[in-house]
């Protein structure tokens, strides 16, 4: 599977580094040249919609050439009808990238939710083979043969397998949102001490029985799903559109959760109600966000893997360097979504429990200038403090 080859292992060496060099750039270029980067991704797209309307017309596709023309008005409508909304994401972007430049040490932890992944697929791949392997001699047909309760460890297996996947991923969610929260609410920047240490510490103490309830909700619904795409039933896609709805609401619940320490349902109708009172700005940090974090994953992906295409013969070496380039922007960009969520969850606890005045606003100044831009409202009167960093 691996390659044995000293040039190989270099190739793959240039490749990762390569890849990791380029996931350097991209969070240079979200700290220094936000507003760039996010008009161009978004001008790209709409520009990349006018041509393929344009081909589709030319070549005579009128239905499919319509249907294009008329998503371009609406997409370039929504940029127009949004513009101060995608001020504010950029903004927020640029919150995020000081941020995880500020703790780099949090790009790594994504690692950790890898390897730990990796352990519990080895785990249940073992005890699926214990269990397969046990059965009772029959005779007359001469094979193993398993009871219920076989057949019912079996199925407990994946289970426990899919409801620890989603556990792990949740404290992958939770230990960033503590950590980036830490150091958001914390007006001296230069006196954050250990925050995903801290992060770490009230998750395992505290909090690990809010993860276990979501992560078993959402493993519940998965299976759900699974059951009834096996039987071909038509509720399927109702069932997707709930996990998605269970999954969102369990995200921004272990954030709420990171910051205030309430139990999860309390923390998802405080999350519902922070996302509902800063609605427009939610909706173009998840639109614009997306179309963003998915381009520079692209953007990291592409010259490392093509890079290994010229210097890589191997076809299992190839596929080593594909999961590499994978995961290095998986890993950066995941955990950068991850604190763009996080902010903007702060950002709405904060400006719905200060006023900039009495109570001073934790946030930076460009994000208090896009708050006051994008809600018409009018600039404290009091002079806004400079954040030390």
């Amino acid at each position: 599977m691996f390659p044995t080859n000293h040039l190989e292992l270099g190739a793959v060496a240039v490749v990762l580094l390569i890849a990791v060099v380029f996931a350097d750039i991209v969070l240079v270029l979200l700290r220094y040249a936000t507003k760039i980067v996010v008009w161009f991704t978004v001008g790209f797209v709409a520009g990349s919609l006018v041509i393929l309307s344009i081909y589709l017309l030319y070549l005579g596709m009128m239905l499919e050439g319509i249907v294009i023309t008329l998503l371009t008005v609406i997409v370039f409508y929504f940029i127009y009808k949004t513009r101060q909304q995608i001020k504010f994401v950029i903004k927020l972007f640029k919150e995020a990238a000081t941020a995880l430049m500020y703790m780099p040490l949090l790009l790594f932890e994504p690692l950790l939710t890898v390897l730990s992944v990796t352990i519990a697929t080895l785990l249940c791949v073992y005890f699926m083979l214990v269990i397969d392997s046990a059965g009772f001699y029959n005779k007359e047909l001469d094979l193993f043969e398993k009871n219920w309760v076989m057949k019912f460890t079996y199925c407990l297996n994946y289970f426990v397998f899919f409801w620890f996947v989603q556990f792990i991923v949740g404290c992958q969610h939770f230990v960033i949102a503590g950590t980036v929260s830490q150091w958001y609410f914390t007006r001296n920047k230069s006196k954050v001490r250990s925050p995903i240490c801290n992060s770490f510490y009230n998750l395992i103490f505290f909090h690990l029985g809010t993860i276990c309830l979501g992560s078993l909700m959402l493993t519940i619904i998965k299976l759900i799903r699974m059951v009834m795409r096996r039987v071909k039933a038509r509720k399927v896609y109702i069932n997707c559109l709930l996990e998605g709805i269970i999954s969102f609401l369990n995200n921004n619940a272990y954030i709420v959760t990171a910051i205030d320490g309430l139990p999860l349902f309390a923390a998802g109708k405080r999350a519902v109600h922070l996302i509902f009172n800063n609605f427009g700005e939610h909706m173009a940090s998840q639109t614009v966000g997306d179309l963003v974090i998915g381009s520079c994953k692209l953007f990291i992906f592409l010259p490392s893997f093509l890079v290994g295409i010229e210097m890589i013969s191997s076809g299992l070496s190839l596929i080593v360097v594909l999961l590499l380039a994978i995961l290095v922007s998986h890993v950066m960009m995941s955990t950068f979504e991850t604190t763009v969520d996080t902010l903007f969850i702060c950002y709405s606890i904060d400006s719905e429990e200060n006023d900039g005045e009495e109570r001073p606003y934790f946030m930076s100044e460009n994000l208090i200038i896009a708050m006051v831009e994008t809600k018409h409202l009018e600039p404290p009167k009091t002079p806004i403090e400079p954040q030390q960093v």
